[in-house]
């Protein structure tokens, strides 16, 4: 079914019992996923579904005449890959979306134009326009736990930090148009970013510090060990980062406007 012209899943597929795999990526016509056909897929093992399918019901609304309700994925205890794309944060459940391990998955809230056609993480969350509560529903922090990649942009909270706990499994961060942080980490959360292998932060007019206890004499590779590319841009407010050595490689692009600091200044520099 990738990127054909169908409309609507009959309830004919409710017949699929055994099927393991739907791909319905690029279907940019598909508007009618009746109730019931996704739930009753009890052997699908990968769902892809890239492209935006905007008609998901609303919980609160679900009825068996309305479309499907994200919820009914939990129905599938054969899941272990999916790829989805959510066009709004009200769709999203407020209890558990995803009642089992999935192996991997490219999950994406929001209306990101632009995707990558890759991942670089087997599992990836893409986030945008939420607020904190957002990350506190259930099902975003069970995500959240094992979450490889993670995309933060126009995440409305302030002052900072991220409202995160769980970062054991962090590899890649990306946060952009976040203009109430001021600061992305405590130290204390900072410290337990053991796997962090890159940072990139975008577009954020109040960020000051990456690190609230940030100052010079922190190096920075001794809180992320295995951190090895930082890119900075378009924070006209930062002030203070830290250092660390020579190898990391790193990237600034008007990165800040108050005091005019460059890629010469101590904090990019100082070994």
């Amino acid at each position: 079914m990738v990127g054909s012209d169908i409309q609507q899943l009959t309830r004919e597929m409710m017949q699929l019992t055994n099927l393991w795999l739907l791909n319905l990526n690029y279907c940019e016509e598909l508007k009618v996923i009746s109730r019931g056909i996704l739930s009753s897929l009890s052997r699908l093992e990968c769902l892809f579904m890239k492209s935006i399918f905007s008609e998901w019901a609303v919980e609160e609304v679900c009825d068996g005449e309305s479309n499907a309700c994200l919820s009914e994925l939990n129905n599938l205890h054969h899941l272990r890959t999916i790829e989805v794309k959510i066009p709004y944060v009200e769709l999203v459940p407020k209890a558990d979306m995803f009642d089992h391990n999935l192996t991997s998955y490219a999950i994406i809230i929001g209306s990101f134009y632009e995707l990558p056609k890759t991942y670089k993480k087997s599992k990836m969350l893409y986030l945008e326009c939420g607020d904190e509560s957002l990350l506190s529903r259930d099902g975003i922090r069970k995500l959240l736990r094992t979450t490889e990649e993670l995309l933060l942009w126009g995440l409305k909270v302030c002052g900072g930090p991220i409202p995160i706990r769980s970062f054991d499994n962090l590899k890649i961060l990306v946060v952009g148009e976040c203009h109430g942080l001021k600061f992305l980490f405590l130290l204390s959360m900072a410290r337990d970013l053991s796997q962090l292998e890159e940072i990139t932060i975008k577009y954020c007019d109040g960020m000051q510090q990456i690190t609230e206890d940030g100052h010079v004499g922190i190096n920075l590779q001794l809180l992320f060990l295995k951190l090895r590319s930082l890119e900075l841009c378009f924070l006209p407010k930062l002030v203070n980062f830290g250092y660390f050595s020579s190898e990391l490689e790193t990237t600034s692009e008007a990165m800040c406007s108050q005091g005019n600091p460059d890629v010469n200044m101590p904090f990019f520099n100082y070994q």
